[in-house]
């Protein structure tokens, strides 16, 4: 079992004193891999139509995750480094063909490209991007992504992007690995088609997603025993709280138990969380990672 840790952007400092202070402290500590979310842009979520249902606003720190796996891969020595998740369908293709191989050349392939719809209109509409579209456009672009990644020239689509007999340079020595993550039922039946990995958001349902996905892999021919899984292990909220809060208790209590049973379940990777538990600076996020991995390891 792989132990990571989630980077809480939205809750340290954005400084890259602070980034570096995190990342070499969570690798001396044992942890396998860091991983982030994406963001490109915030917005209030008041009056609006539709409603904006995600957790973020225009208040939450996201860093651009290529340039911050960039500088993060340069100042650790084994660590490696995913995206959990990219909104890949707001993006270009062939642009986030040519970053995640120029990351996975400079990291020496310690990464992975998890790749979702996302949730936040306003994003795909800042970016010129069709967000009714996204699930069709997803698996249009893993497939165009990763002829990229292993061909010197490539003719294709992804939607409305073309290229015609073009490629890009340097190219990874081997293809970056493409996890899908996702609440839906659509998201696990892509992922039993298509990518080499999925990542289950939050610890409620864990198990019935995932029993799911082990359904789905089989129906295609895939064998679950090989299909790596991450767990994300967003707290869960206390009684009485809704949907987003940014009060959950501590979880170090129940960290060692639900990795077990995450493992025991066939799951291959588990990312700490120490946000949204009121930890409020850099020492406090350290803390609790610390003894979060070591009962994890326990």
């Amino acid at each position: 079992m792989q132990i990571g840790i989630f980077l809480p952007t939205t809750e340290i400092d954005p400084s890259p004193q602070t980034l570096k202070a995190f990342t070499q402290a969570v690798e001396n500590m044992g942890y396998d891999y860091i991983t982030t979310a994406d963001h490109v842009l915030g917005a209030p979520h008041a009056g609006r139509t539709p409603p904006l249902w995600g957790p973020y606003t225009e208040k939450d720190n996201f860093h651009e995750a290529f340039l911050v796996f960039a500088f993060l891969s340069g100042i650790s020595e084994r660590l490696e480094f995913a995206t959990s998740v990219l909104v890949l369908p707001q993006r270009q293709t062939a642009l986030v063909a040519k970053q995640s191989a120029d990351l996975a050349v400079l990291s020496e392939n310690r990464f992975r490209l998890g790749v979702g719809v996302g949730w936040n209109y306003l994003e795909f509409d800042a970016l010129a991007q069709d967000f009714t579209t996204r699930g069709a456009r997803i698996e249009q672009q893993i497939a165009l992504l990763r002829e990229l990644w292993g061909k010197e020239l490539v003719t294709g689509r992804a939607g409305p992007e073309s290229i015609e007999r073009a490629g890009i340079a340097p190219r990874p020595s081997r293809p970056v690995p493409v996890w899908l993550g996702g609440y839906a039922d659509v998201a696990l039946r892509r992922a039993a088609r298509l990518a080499d990995g999925f990542c289950v958001p939050g610890i409620a349902e864990s198990e019935s997603r995932l029993r799911l996905l082990q359904g789905y892999l089989r129906e295609h021919g895939r064998d679950p025993t090989t299909f790596p899984t991450e767990l994300i292990m967003t707290p869960p909220k206390g009684p009485d709280q809704g949907d987003w809060p940014r009060d959950r208790p501590s979880f170090i209590s129940g960290t060692a138990d639900t990795v077990a049973r995450w493992k025991g379940l066939g799951g291959t990777h588990a990312a700490i969380a120490t946000y949204w538990m009121g930890l409020e600076s850099l020492s406090e996020h350290l803390a609790y990672a610390e003894k979060a991995i070591n009962v994890a390891r326990q």
